[in-house]
């Protein structure tokens, strides 16, 4: 066991999986610690994604399930959109997670299992002081170089070296993975309006072998409302309205929380690099976050091997190498799509069948843009030409944000 590791990660998901592997075959010692007994459990998210970018964070295709048809449904509208070559799909997210985890230790990275952070310390004579509870109960310190905090919405090291202090406003989510013998495998499905579930949205995500993620969603603190009733409502509704989800059974039961609005602090600051969830870095339109986490946690553990490199551990420095990298790349997109969900966390039925309308209107390439969080300046542009009664204060100010 090394406790002298150059980079220290915290959290097993895609962020500090993808963290991991790069900087190991960048050359760093690499440390992960994960607070769970195993890699990828339990699961915590629907694994909705979007293949032209997991193409490009080099997943593999077993690991995913491509959906051809998208629908969008309202109380009383449904926009329905084909796509002979799939652009979105469902992950399968245990497997996803281990697949990253056997990644990273092919890179050199040393991963210890259900093993607690207890304590950072800032850094003194070059390197942290982090605390933690390992497998067999021992305490251990180790003292990295650099910490790389990608421990999901509890953002342990964030917290404790005052990078930002949690988050206000999240998301609860609750699924049942079901065998569905009856699912349609090349249908998902999102589902809104108060007959489903208040400030949120439901879906049904399949993703390969009779298997289908059926769950909810809610923003607090839009609504006060549990999530479980709400889940229940909404497979009531399914069985009662299709034959979706006849002769299913649930197999496994998922909750869920997010930071639900685009995170506007730093992402660095005494040698603690923030990536995931611990950075609010999931869409904040869809709460959908696998790639953003997995494209964030490389560019950290890419950071960290320049930080390295350079032996400039700086606040300017992992500034420079990481955090406007990423607003960059994606700080605009996240920005727009909290505008968006600021209005639409507060439709009411009627609002929400005008939309679906709008949405008809749409490509279905636009449609998936838009619904992946792709807010470029063209994309807004298509679904202001065909959706001419858009183009107010709100739009313009979308297109000012995109612009930057």
């Amino acid at each position: 066991m090394n406790l002298e590791p150059d980079v220290l990660v915290i959290g097993g998901g895609p962020a500090g999986l993808g963290a991991a592997a790069k900087a190991a075959a960048g050359g760093a010692v690499v440390t992960l610690l994960e607070r769970r007994a195993a890699i990828g459990e339990p699961v915590r998210s629907s694994g909705a994604s979007f293949i032209p970018d997991l193409v490009k964070l080099g997943v593999s295709a077993d690991c995913y399930h491509p959906v051809p048809v998208l629908k969008f449904v309202s109380p009383g509208e449904t926009a329905t959109f084909r796509y002979n070559k799939p652009l979105g799909c469902v992950l399968d997210v245990r497997k996803l997670y281990q697949h990253l985890a056997v990644e990273a230790i092919g890179a050199g990275a040393e991963i210890h299992l259900k093993t607690v952070v207890l304590e950072l310390t800032p850094a003194r004579e070059g390197r942290l002081l982090v605390t933690a509870r390992g497998i067999s109960r021992q305490v251990m310190e180790f003292r990295p170089r650099l910490v790389i905090d990608a421990s999901g919405f509890s953002a342990v090291a964030a917290k404790r070296t005052g990078l930002h202090h949690g988050f206000p406003r999240f998301a609860v989510g609750a699924e049942y993975d079901f065998f569905a013998p009856n699912y349609d495998q090349d249908e998902a499905l999102l589902l809104v309006g108060s007959h489903i579930v208040p400030a949120g949205y439901g879906w049904a995500f399949p993703y390969g072998e009779g298997r289908v993620r059926v769950g909810v969603g809610i923003i607090y603190p839009n609504a006060r409302a549990q999530v479980l009733p709400y889940l229940e409502k909404l497979v009531a509704h399914l069985k009662s309205t299709s034959t979706m989800l006849h002769g299913a059974a649930p197999v496994e039961y998922h909750t869920g929380v997010i930071p639900a609005r685009a995170f506007t602090g730093t992402l660095s600051g005494g040698r603690v690099l923030i990536a995931g969830d611990a950075a609010a870095q999931a869409s904040p339109l869809l709460g959908e976050g696998i790639r953003f986490s997995l494209g964030a946690g490389q560019l950290a553990g890419e950071a960290a091997v320049s930080a390295l490199r350079q032996d400039d551990f700086s606040d300017a420095c992992l500034e420079q190498l990481y955090g406007a990298v990423w607003r960059q790349r994606y700080g605009r997109h996240m920005r727009i799509a909290s505008e968006i969900q600021n209005v639409i966390v507060n439709y009411r039925d009627e609002h929400w069948d005008a939309r679906v309308r709008m949405l008809r209107r749409l490509t279905p390439k636009l449609f998936a843009a838009a619904l992946g969080t792709d807010f470029r300046l063209s994309v807004l542009a298509g679904i202001a030409a065909r959706n001419p009664e858009l183009a107010g204060a709100g739009l313009r100010r979308l297109i000012r944000i995109a612009r930057g």
